[in-house]
């Protein structure tokens, strides 16, 4: 019947032979709805049976998530896990949400979390004006469920322009459980109304001004003199030394300034409170680049000795201010120096005065520096090398060469290794013979570099060829280098040796 049908249809004839067209249309439409009928049940019956699978699938996904191990652990160690991914140890409820994230999961884990202090007990925010009505909330949720628990806080305030009291008020109160609290704040207000007594499980603190603090204000804040417990302590911006009433003479670690409120007053006066900080173990200056004019001697009479120092850090320091501390200071103990030097618009500046003033530090306290790190920044080449000839008994070498063009980068990496020849015809000193540990920031890759690179690795790694080893001096071997990720993949294939013979080659993320 349809071949008769397409064969009308190819001709002028309007009705197939032995086909009545009225009828066949009848009977088709018939068929064709009589077949819509069936697809319709067909259709119906599909929907159940995927709605019956779907329920199945549920029931079979909830009954392997019973049997799933994360499941069987035990709830403290459950907890254990939570603690730990807790970022750097403190909650930002609003950038970090992690607590609230858990409360979400199950209503098991929701009670697990909200019947953990720990996990509520560390704050980290820097809100704004806009976000206050958020916060107070959110704070307020984190305040409860941290029930007794010992707090962390930091605060940056700096953009709130107003009600920093309002706000700090309302940690104020929980005073008593202040563990480690961290507040860049222009009003102080609140930390007047605390007692001493507050404090005693206070054991670290940092304090930052972007503004002048009045030192009446200053010398009302006692609280913390008390704080039997405070070992770690951080002024940044303009808080004054001099004027608070801290417990320098049990201070193990003291951080002036940081890199976003660096120290902004005269030398001097953190100089001054050294002298009191006998068990000091750590000691950081920080200036951020400040233009702060230091250019004339210390007023401070005699030596600042500290006994039981290990670490130094300079950082940003200009003009003459890193000569003047280490002119001041006696540090019989230090093994580990971190110097990152200022500059002004890239302007190249000279260190000469300032490593020639280390260098007669390190001589007067007759420390031995085990650990050093040094960044190049707009300093002159000449000036770096002379640093570099004053810390030769490092074991562990950090040198950060960001700001240099691939040519001088290699002059620096030839440093180490050992390839001077003096005009006698010999070979110079091995450079930093004890080293066992190199860290390399800012490379650039580069045919130079690399083959700079292997060399001094084979040569650290007592690799090089017995012809050229017999007129040089072997150092110690090295065990650690560390370079950018891209250079330390290259580096893998041509240290092969050397990582054969012991070396850990490691890759680092940059440093901005």
């Amino acid at each position: 019947m349809d071949s008769a049908i397409l064969d009308a249809l190819r001709s002028n004839f309007t009705s197939p032979p032995g086909i009545h067209v009225p009828s066949a249309i009848v009977e088709s439409q018939g068929e064709v709805d009589t077949l819509e009928v069936q697809i319709r049940q067909l259709r119906a019956q599909l929907q159940i049976l995927e709605e019956r699978r779907d329920v199945a699938q549920g029931r079979c996904l909830n009954l392997k998530s019973l049997s799933a191990p994360i499941r069987r652990l035990p709830s403290d160690i459950l907890l254990e896990i939570f603690s730990h991914t807790l970022w750097y140890g403190s909650a930002d409820p609003i950038y970090d949400p992690f607590p609230l994230l858990l409360t979400h999961v199950c209503s098991y884990w929701r009670h697990l979390a909200l019947s953990t202090p720990t996990l509520w007990s560390s704050i980290r925010a820097r809100p704004t004006d806009g976000q206050l009505e958020y916060y107070r909330a959110l704070w307020n949720h984190f305040l409860l469920h941290s029930g007794t628990a010992p707090l962390s806080l930091f605060l940056d305030l700096s953009y709130v322009e107003w009600e920093q009291d309002e706000l700090l008020d309302q940690f104020v109160e929980h005073s008593r459980r202040w563990k480690a609290v961290g507040f860049t704040m222009d009003s102080i207000q609140p930390l007047r109304r605390l007692e001493e007594d507050d404090m005693n499980q206070l054991q670290s603190l940092a304090l930052a001004a972007l503004d002048t603090v009045s030192s009446i204000f200053l010398h009302d804040i006692t609280c913390f003199r008390s704080a039997h417990a405070l070992v770690d302590v951080s002024l940044g911006g303009y808080w004054d030394p001099s004027l608070v009433a801290l417990p320098w003479g049990q201070l193990t670690t003291l951080s002036f300034g940081s890199s976003i409120t660096p120290a902004s007053l005269n030398l001097d006066i953190y100089l001054s409170v050294l002298r009191h900080c006998t068990q000091l173990a750590r000691l950081e200056f920080n200036f951020g680049d400040c233009d702060v004019d230091e250019r004339r001697p210390s007023r401070l009479p005699g030596y600042i000795t500290l006994p039981k120092l290990r670490s130094l850090s300079v950082e940003g320091a200009l003009h003459i201010m890193d000569d003047l501390i280490f002119e001041k200071l006696g540090l019989p103990g230090l093994t580990e120096f971190i110097y990152h030097p200022g500059f002004v618009s890239g302007i190249p500046r000279s260190l000469e005065s300032s490593w020639k003033a280390f260098q007669s530090c390190a001589g007067r306290s007759r420390c031995k520096l085990s650990t050093i790190s040094l960044t190049r920044g707009s300093v002159f080449d000449v000036d770096v090398i002379g640093w570099l000839d004053c810390l030769q008994s490092a074991r562990e070498v950090t040198l950060d060469l960001t700001s240099l063009v691939r040519r001088d980068q290699k002059t620096f990496i030839e440093y180490f290794s050992n390839r001077d020849v003096g005009s006698s015809g010999q070979t110079a000193p091995c450079k930093f013979p004890s080293m066992q540990r190199i860290t390399i920031h800012g490379l650039q890759s580069s045919p130079s570099v690399i083959e700079a690179l292997v060399s001094m690795a084979r040569f650290r790694c007592r690799l090089h060829s017995p012809e050229s080893s017999s007129s040089l001096e072997t150092p110690t071997t090295l065990l650690f280098a560390s370079f950018g990720k891209q250079l330390a993949a290259e580096l893998e294939f041509c240290l092969r040796d050397c990582v054969a013979a012991g070396l850990t080659l490691h890759f680092h993320s940059p440093l901005f």
